[in-house]
């Protein structure tokens, strides 16, 4: 898959309702005939793998039966149903190397009602030592033997606007005069190394801000006002409709300076 081919994709993601009826359900292969099938699945595609990259570092995550496990890593990507759109899109990216589309996750919002509301949406891949490898790369316990996320310095050379695209419509948001990502789940210097590729890879002008919650620290990154046009030019292609709401605009034409920046006459 190339970048014009994954454009194509993004219009057929927003209207996944109707799409979706034309899906073939299951791949229904186990055992051998999974295995058979896999082998001819050509390597991880460039779009494939910067769009894993940018989803790990917001809400995509890879898993393993255990730690130590021989079981090869899957992928699984979840959204609440209102970003159903972008599972969609992540979905047709990795069609080939999934066996079931996108399901659908009720939940019973008010406690006397019977009546079941879309909650959520998500997928899984199959297993794939690819998938193991980047879970190498973005996983590792802790002094307590707890599992946690982190930026590998690879990042520096990994991260592309894609992935800095993935990455924004997952942990990004925009409040005052500027945008965040939200790397809260990071340590501190998991955060800094990302500050670093955002300025010195994409030329962002950043800012870390520092919250205290329960005694314990969490940090966020801050693109200054300044740096929103870059930013806002350099992922706008690949931000879909339900999510441009994070770069300040409502509607599919994004001009080349973001709203938010503009002053009153």
């Amino acid at each position: 898959m190339n970048e014009p081919e994954f454009l194509q994709l993004i219009g057929k993601a927003e209207n996944w309702e109707i799409e979706k009826e034309k899906l073939v359900q299951t791949r229904d292969y186990r055992g051998y005939k999974l295995q058979e099938y896999l082998k001819k699945q050509p390597p991880l595609s460039k779009i494939q793998k910067e769009i894993l990259i940018g989803s790990l570092l917001g809400d995509g995550c890879l898993r393993k039966t255990s730690v130590s496990g021989l079981a090869n890593a899957y992928f699984k990507y979840d959204q609440m149903f209102s970003h159903s759109s972008l599972v969609y899109l992540v979905y047709l990216v990795f069609q080939n190397i999934t066996g079931t589309p996108p399901s659908i996750r009720y939940k019973d919002f008010e406690v006397d009602s019977k009546t079941l509301k879309k909650h959520s949406c998500s997928f899984r891949t199959y297993r794939l030592p690819v998938l193991t490898h980047y879970y190498n790369q973005f996983y590792q316990s802790d002094s307590l033997g707890n599992l946690r996320k982190r930026v590998p310095i690879q990042i520096k050379d990994w991260l592309t606007p894609i992935g800095l695209a993935f990455w924004f419509m997952e942990d990004g948001s925009t409040e005052s005069s500027g945008l965040y990502f939200h790397t809260q789940g990071f340590q501190l210097n998991d955060v800094e190394l990302l500050r670093q590729v955002l300025n010195e890879k994409f030329g962002l002008q950043t800012s870390l801000i520092t919250e205290k919650r329960a005694e314990k620290k969490y940090y966020r990154i801050y693109v200054k006002a300044e740096s929103t046009p870059i930013l806002t030019e350099l992922i706008k292609p690949y931000i879909i409709e339900c999510f441009k709401y994070k770069l300040g605009f409502v509607g599919r034409d994004i001009p080349n300076q973001p709203l938010l920046n503009e002053g009153v006459d």
